[in-house]
């Protein structure tokens, strides 16, 4: 994969102003260390190369051994720890929680797309869902989710039935009938269904799930106020060139989603989301992608 290729490389991006400034930090190069099991690397390494262009400074990106199998929470919690510098950077969902104990960079990485839930279903039954119209349409079904995710709380929130299991259970149950429904990120959900294509199930084809300004976003350590610094203006600077909008509209796992989920042709349904913090929720609306018919 293409971000198995950027180990130990440097990417130098020098100006005369650089050192007519005579910055020791300015001239010191960014290392950036960031844990295997980040999600969506092949998105998200190329974007925050992006972002760090626009600055004049040199950076370096490394993917530390032996960090892909750490969880969400055990990740925050090393990034959080100044004692501890196997890794600077992470980028994930957030939560109240995540944002307490580190610096949450807030400009969402894939525009809220991460919280544009398209449902899994058990094959056959689309017919279900053809009057679903608000979130009221689906509490009399039961909705999947793993052990411990962030959406139990939304999708609870919101009055559904939730039942849990470990993630790699879930298809299994669905292409039992054990469960109505599976909402799963739009980047997520066809990836998924070529690894399981050994299960009978269908993706639902009309609505998608909104969850209110669901931000996949970058993390540092509290004690790395400088990188947080460098990457928010990269990526500021990113959205006003424009760059950042091409770089997203032209992804091919963007691209992808769209075309074949048809995302701004379906019915959306927008769920509030209980994981919002007053600051997440002041992100400004250019950042967040506008799905037609949301309210």
């Amino acid at each position: 994969m293409f971000w198995k290729h950027l180990r130990a490389r440097w990417l130098l991006a020098f100006s005369p102003a650089l050192f007519a400034a005579g910055s020791a930090l300015a001239n010191e190069p960014l290392e950036i260390k960031i844990p295997q099991r980040m999600a969506i690397q092949d998105y998200v390494v190329p974007l925050l190369e992006l972002a760090l262009s626009k600055q004049n400074r040199p950076f370096n990106i490394s993917f530390p051994e032996g960090t892909k199998n750490l969880t969400g929470s055990q990740v925050m919690e090393k990034l959080a720890d100044p004692a501890d510098t196997e890794f600077n950077l992470y980028a994930g969902g957030t939560s109240k929680a995540y944002e307490k104990i580190a610096i949450p960079i807030r400009v969402p990485l894939m525009r809220g797309l991460l919280g544009a839930r398209i449902i899994a279903i058990p094959a056959g039954t689309q017919p279900k869902f053809a009057k679903v119209r608000t979130i009221r349409d689906l509490q009399n079904m039961t909705f999947l989710q793993g052990i411990g995710w962030g959406d139990v709380a939304i999708l609870e929130g919101a009055g559904l039935t939730v039942e849990t299991a470990r993630k790699d259970r879930l298809y299994g149950l669905l292409s039992k009938y054990q469960g109505d429904a599976f909402p799963r990120g739009a980047v997520e959900i066809l990836p998924e269904k070529e690894q399981h294509s050994d299960l009978t199930y269908d993706i639902e084809g009309e609505i998608v799930l909104v969850y209110d300004r669901f931000p996949f976003i970058f993390f540092t350590g509290k004690h790395d106020a400088d990188l947080a610094k460098a990457i928010t203006n990269g990526l500021e600077a990113a959205y006003a060139d424009g760059s950042f909008i091409r770089f997203f509209r032209t992804h091919p796992m963007i691209q992808k989603a769209f075309s074949v989920l048809h995302l701004d042709d379906r019915r959306p349904i927008r769920v509030e989301n209980p994981n919002l913090t007053p600051e997440m929720a002041a992100i400004p609306t250019h950042y967040w992608h506008y799905f037609p018919g949301i309210h």
